[in-house]
């Protein structure tokens, strides 16, 4: 049974939506250098965030912090092409994967946009605004606390979609080809450890933007699918999910 979307969905459409989405990664990328990207020590870097950032310009901060939502609302035109490109009987599957992806992207862009408070409160605290200026190490802890959970939140719906993508994929039950399992972003991500060994600046560009940057491969080849595939989109039916 074909999904009621696909009759106003052209095949320019689904292409468009998958150049659209190709920025999402690039987006958040920009806003993470905005936030916090430094060319001192990468130990000094570790340990002193929140103090790197309250030299920054308010300008940038906020920008770097709105940045974030934006390129969630970016990220979602990618998902949403990924769901079209599974088997439309799949119904079940479809709207799974579409709403875990919508809560991954909901609570990435709320904790980018959640991260200059880090440097604002330090900023404030570090001036002697704060009369409370003694207790910042833990109200620092809370709010990394509390950043924390969000990013679990935004790991756990992440790995989840992933996975059931996945077996969709392994099964021929979307148009991604099997091979494609290996551009899988959560593959990629912890791979981002390995330039923690790289000098300032390429730790911060490299390690600080990884997480992002695993999606272009992805991303990428789904706007190479979009374009030599969308046709077939609209006639795919193979059975239930």
């Amino acid at each position: 049974m074909t999904n009621p979307a696909e009759a106003f969905i052209q095949p320019r459409t689904l292409v468009t939506l998958a150049c659209v989405g190709l920025l999402g990664p690039l987006t958040m990328f920009a806003g993470d250098m905005l936030l916090y990207y430094t060319s001192v020590s990468s130990e000094y870097f570790d340990s002193h965030i929140a103090e790197i950032m309250s030299d920054m310009p308010f300008a940038r901060l906020a920008l770097g912090g709105l940045f974030g939502p934006i390129a969630a609302v970016l990220y979602m035109a990618s998902f949403l092409v990924i769901v079209l490109f599974i088997d439309p009987d799949c119904r079940r599957s479809r709207i799974g994967i579409f709403v875990l992806f919508a809560c991954m992207m909901t609570v990435g862009g709320a904790y980018h946009a959640l991260f200059p408070l880090f440097a604002f409160h330090a900023d404030a605290v570090l001036a002697g605004a704060l009369p409370e200026a003694e207790h910042f190490p833990a109200v620092g802890a809370l709010s990394a606390a509390y950043l924390n959970t969000l990013s679990a939140a935004y790991i756990g719906c992440g790995c989840a979609a992933w996975i059931w993508l996945a077996v969709l994929v392994f099964r021929g039950r979307t148009l991604l080809p099997r091979w494609s399992l290996l551009l899988t972003p959560v593959l990629w991500i912890p791979l981002g450890e390995l330039f923690l060994a790289l000098p300032q600046p390429l730790n911060v560009i490299f390690a600080g933007g990884w997480f992002n940057l695993a999606y272009l491969p992805m991303f990428a080849l789904l706007v190479k699918v979009a374009l030599g595939n969308a046709s077939a989109l609209f006639t795919r039916s193979t059975g239930v999910a």
